[in-house]
């Protein structure tokens, strides 16, 4: 129970850019940047406390491979992810790595496949094709509970 303290702290804030990317459709650098050094700030100490260092490097880890993951997918469609994204997936790259690799690699797939079909239900019940933008943040966050809770 102690392991999953890093995704509990930071779920309340995970929400509260969902609600803002919904009703926005933006993801603030006012947010996620504090957010990302408050994180840290605390899982250095909390490694070193719980003698868990491996967790520490593995979020060190997380974060630089989410993001550069979908710093890579805005490169090639800047339009369809946007950055506030990028810098989302820091966060949440940390998080599910901090609980073992597992979890990075199935809650980032879990993200597309839950993203994917959201779209998929929203085409079929439009009944055309489906083209507009969508906040990715609540995706994100679905995600990462998923790849915390299963793996």
């Amino acid at each position: 129970m102690v392991s999953l303290l890093p995704t509990i702290l930071t779920l309340p804030v995970l929400l509260w850019i969902c609600y803002i990317d919904i009703n926005e459709r933006r993801i603030p650098n006012r947010i996620t940047f504090p957010s990302l050094i408050t994180l840290f700030c605390f899982l250095i100490p909390f490694a070193q406390l719980t003698n868990n260092l491996p967790s520490l490097s593995r979020a060190i880890s997380g974060a630089l491979s989410a993001f550069l993951f979908f710093l890579s997918l805005h490169a090639l469609n800047p339009k369809g992810l946007g950055f506030g994204d990028v810098k989302l997936a820091s966060i949440v790259g940390s998080v599910m790595a901090w609980d073992s690799i597992d979890a990075l690699i199935y809650g980032l797939c879990a993200i597309f496949l839950i993203a994917a079909g959201y779209s998929i239900f929203v085409a079929v019940k439009n009944g055309k094709i489906f083209n507009q933008s969508i906040p990715f943040a609540p995706f994100m966050t679905a995600g990462t509970v998923f790849g915390v809770a299963f793996y």
